[in-house]
């Protein structure tokens, strides 16, 4: 089973290590479901473009899970 690791870029701490989810899913909703706090105004819909990790990607539009790969993710406010 794959991982998904949160890191916070401001504390550079790992802020959470979860199992990837076995049903489709993108990777903004999960990790709301995980308490995870993630920016987003416009619910998902790729508009606001809050929901960015690893500097450039945006958590609406990634969906999971990954075909058995780790994903680290990085958020800078965390």
């Amino acid at each position: 089973m794959s991982k998904i690791i949160v890191k916070g870029l401001a504390s550079g701490k790992t802020v959470s290590q979860l199992n990837s989810p076995k049903l489709s899913i993108s990777l903004l909703d999960f990790l709301r479901q995980n308490n995870i706090p993630i920016a987003s105004s416009c619910q998902g819909e790729g508009i606001c473009k809050k929901c960015v990790f690893n500097k450039d990607k945006l958590a609406c539009k990634l969906i999971l899970p990954l075909d058995n790969e780790d994903l680290t993710i990085e958020i800078d406010y965390l």
